[in-house]
Parts: structure tokens; C-alpha cells; sequence
């Protein structure tokens, strides 16, 4: 189960510690689970991408047609990520938002996002020609660092931290829909393989 919601090496690490749990003292259980998993990344690309207009299309549908579309949508992204060397961190709504360089390390981080951000468009449009409505995404993608584990006792969840993604997220929401908003960070890194605007 672990194995499922968190990358390999940070599920072994707290297996670890659920199996040390048993073993102790009450009072030192605790800190047995509250061992802290992180980690620092210097070289990942962050992706963020968003349904332009959701809120929007989401009073049109009924909502199982609406939880039905987005399932599909993110299941399309998460084979896309597989491919494309990115893990995906979350979901927000409708926003989704994966990373690449981490996990295993990956020097094509910031070509894979991007791969990543013009396929999740055209798979954005298969999926709005499916369902008959106007779906359109935007996309950002920034480059840089980022801290990366799981905090807390209950309800774990793998996520990331930074300026970085920060960044990556105002990136998106300040895009072009339909487009991969990229920065001069990960432009930098791309080496002239894409047309750029």
C-alpha cells in the first residue's frame, strides 16, 4: 500500500520505522513515526497544469459526468508521466501537478516536463472532442530545486517544496491556455529543441 502513494526509496524508509513502531516503548512511538523524510533536489523540472474555465464547465455537467471526464483526464496524465519520466505529486481540483529529475535523478528533467505539458494539451482535446465540451489547458513548467518527502502522523502524502514550485504554479496561471509557459530556467536547459515565443 505504501508502495502505491509514495516512491519506492521514501516507503522503505518509513516501513522502517512502522516496523520499529512495534517494537517500542509506547512513549517512543512517536518518534518512531515522526521521523522526518526528506530530501533535497538541485536539478528537477516542476509541471503545473489547470483546466482553463472550470469552474465554468463544472456548473454545465452533472457531476458524475464531470468526476467521470477528469478521472479520465488524469489517468491519460498519469500513463504520460510514467512514460515521460515525471512523478506526479497531486492533485488540486483540477489541477495537476507532477515533477521529473527525482526519483530516480534524471538529467532530461526539464524536456520531459515539457513533452509532458504539450501531450497532457492534445490529450486535453481528445477528451474534449469525447465529451462534446470546450476544455483547453494551461500549462507551466519551471526548473530548479526542490525539497521533497512526507510530513505529519496521519494521512501521508508525498509532496514538494520551493520557491521553485512556486514559481512553476504562477507560470500556469499566468499562461496561454492551450500553450506550455516555460521560464528562462528550463528554456536554458532545452537547447533550442522547441519553437519558443
Amino acid at each position: 500500500l505504501l508502495h502505491s502513494v509514495l516512491p519506492y526509496d521514501v516507503a522503505k524508509s518509513m516501513k522502517k520505522g512502522i516496523d520499529r513502531w512495534g517494537a517500542l516503548e509506547p512513549s517512543d512511538n512517536f518518534n518512531a513515526l515522526n521521523a522526518t523524510h526528506l530530501q533535497r533536489w538541485e536539478n528537477v523540472s516542476i509541471l503545473f497544469a489547470d483546466i482553463k474555465g472550470f469552474t465554468a464547465i463544472s456548473s454545465t455537467m452533472p457531476a458524475p459526468q464531470l468526476v467521470q471526464m477528469l478521472n479520465d483526464l488524469f489517468a491519460s496524465f498519469d500513463e504520460l508521466a510514467n512514460e515521460l519520466s515525471c512523478s506526479r505529486i497531486k492533485l488540486l481540483g483540477d489541477c495537476y501537478y507532477c515533477v521529473s529529475g527525482i526519483m530516480p535523478e534524471n538529467k532530461e528533467h526539464a524536456d520531459n516536463c515539457v513533452k509532458m505539458g504539450l501531450q497532457m494539451i492534445m490529450e486535453t482535446q481528445r477528451q474534449a472532442e469525447k465529451c462534446g465540451v470546450d476544455l483547453s489547458l494551461r500549462v507551466g513548467v519551471h526548473s530548479g530545486a526542490v525539497l521533497a518527502g512526507v510530513l505529519g502522523l496521519h494521512k501521508w502524502c508525498y509532496d514538494v517544496w520551493s520557491n521553485d514550485v512556486t514559481l512553476a504554479s504562477k507560470l500556469e496561471s499566468s499562461g496561454t491556455a492551450g500553450l506550455v509557459h516555460i521560464s528562462e530556467a528550463t528554456y536554458s536547459l532545452l537547447r533550442e529543441k522547441y519553437d519558443v515565443i
